[in-house]
């Protein structure tokens, strides 16, 4: 893993940064936009960082306070002008000690094939305004930055990293509503410490949600479930060489589900079972999940 690199060429009005991450892209453009995650990574160490507000989407705006150790207090906000995921974020920068002084930042998130590259070209509006923010100490906040996004990656991306085929939106579709569709979606959350899936089905079946998680110690991961029908139950479960498996051994009522990632990652086929004792088992029904983004 490489470090930071800041250039600033002569006589020009932009500063490029540019850092190469041991994680997926989908998440790190997922720290970077989580508003829960940006107080752990935003800015040099000796100050804190409090999202004031963070709207992530084209118009939406954003506004971050940082607190020295006297507490002294930094506020900086911009708009979001585009988002595209996990691609490309293009957005304003503007100290408000320095109002009308303003930035245009485009990150770009390139995929490395289970690598990422993140380059953030910050363009000033004149070569004296590039100079000054360069002389402040720019280079050490925004290295220190990206340090510490590639140390919060490296506790969040190893046991949920088999997963990210999941990460999406997709249309579900199964023999228990024939002819109509549902809507699942996986996404990671508080920083890819967990995997969010939620699930809405047509009738007869229940909407539900899962949070995915893992355990320092290794081995699956844990599945907790909830649906709109007050059941709550425990899963475990593993993602390894396109097989996504979850189980449950539970008296009177095991359950099993093995399904298998197809047409280079557009579609995920597979089939519930169910066993009163865990020895003889059933097919139980049969699901197949159709990627959309």
């Amino acid at each position: 893993m490489s470090r930071a690199t800041l250039t600033a060429p002569p006589a020009r009005h932009d500063v490029v940064l540019t850092r190469e991450f041991d994680a997926p892209r989908r998440l790190v453009f997922d720290v970077y936009t989580d508003p829960q995650t940006i107080p752990r990574w935003w800015g040099p160490r000796n100050l804190t960082t409090t999202v004031d507000h963070m709207d992530v989407r084209p118009g939406g705006t954003w506004r971050f306070v940082q607190r020295d150790a006297d507490g002294n207090e930094f506020a900086f906000r911009g708009v979001y002008h585009e988002i595209a995921r996990p691609e490309r974020i293009v957005q304003t920068f503007e100290f408000e000690g320095m109002p009308g002084h303003v930035v245009l930042e485009t990150a770009v998130f390139e995929d490395l094939g289970g690598r990422t590259r993140l380059t953030t070209t910050s363009v000033f509006q004149t070569v004296e305004d590039r100079d000054a923010m360069v002389a402040t100490g720019m280079e050490e906040g925004a290295v220190d930055s990206m340090e510490r996004i590639a140390e919060l990656l490296a506790g969040r991306a190893g046991a949920l990293q088999a997963f990210e085929a999941l990460v999406g939106e997709w249309e579900m579709e199964s023999p228990l509503f024939p002819g109509s569709r549902g809507r699942d979606s996986f996404r990671r959350i508080e920083g890819g410490a967990y995997l969010l899936w939620t699930s809405e089905a047509p009738d007869p079946v229940p909407d539900s949600t899962c949070v995915i998680g893992s355990d320092d110690s290794g081995g699956p991961l844990t599945m907790l479930y909830h649906d709109s029908r007050g059941v709550s139950r425990v899963y475990r479960t593993t993602f390894e060489d396109g097989a996504w498996k979850v189980w449950r051994e539970a008296p009177g009522f095991w359950q099993r589900f093995t399904g298998r990632v197809e047409d280079d990652g557009r579609t995920l086929r597979g089939a519930w079972e169910a066993s009163e004792d865990g020895t003889d088992w059933r097919h139980d029904f049969d699901l197949a999940f159709h990627r959309i983004e």
